[in-house]
């Protein structure tokens, strides 16, 4: 590897910095972006590893019920259109 970090390094600094950044204004969240990519981040990997960080944390993702309410509606357009 030429002169940049290892994914296990770039995930670890993500990691670090994630609290901040998720509480960050847009100023804060820039500043936080600056001091990874003066470290050898590129700055649109620095954000994605970011955001990928604190939407693990923030979203739990969809619930049994919606699961559900999918399954429903696709069968009663499937049975509706004489399929």
């Amino acid at each position: 590897m030429e002169g940049g970090l290892d994914m296990a390094t770039r995930k670890r600094l993500a990691n670090r910095f994630r609290a901040e950044y998720a509480r960050g204004t847009k100023k804060q969240k820039g500043e936080v972006l600056d001091r990874l990519v003066a470290v050898g981040m590129g700055r649109s990997t620095a954000r994605r590893l970011l955001s990928q960080a604190v939407k693990s944390r923030e979203e739990p993702g969809r619930g049994v019920d919606a699961d559900r309410n999918t399954t429903r509606r696709r069968n009663v357009c499937w049975n509706g259109c004489g399929c």
